[in-house]
């Protein structure tokens, strides 16, 4: 079975509510099928700081590009919910706010 029948399949499952309880996920890069709890758990386990690092932690590599914002989006709330920068960081979640 090719990956993108596999996806759809998957897909399927979930339409129909055929996925297990608890197990529903988000695919947030179409081109490599992950998951928003795929780059969750990457952040949780390797404290990755930039998208090409999420990537890396996963096995892959960005392709389109398409899905860079909502990864940063994902990894900000994941790094910060588990307070992995320290005090002074300058990463994206703690930089000032421009008006």
């Amino acid at each position: 079975m090719t990956w993108r029948k596999a996806a759809i399949s998957k897909f399927r499952e979930f339409k129909l509510g055929l996925a297990p309880a608890g197990f529903l996920s988000m695919i947030v890069c179409s081109c490599n099928v992950l998951s928003d709890k795929a780059v969750r758990s990457a952040c949780a386990s390797a404290s990755p700081r930039t998208t090409g690092q999420v990537y890396g932690c996963l096995g892959c590599s960005a392709q389109c590009g398409r899905c860079a914002r909502t990864i940063r989006k994902i990894m900000n709330e994941a790094l910060g919910a588990a307070g992995a920068c320290p005090s002074g960081c300058a990463c994206a979640a703690h930089a000032p706010q421009r008006d």
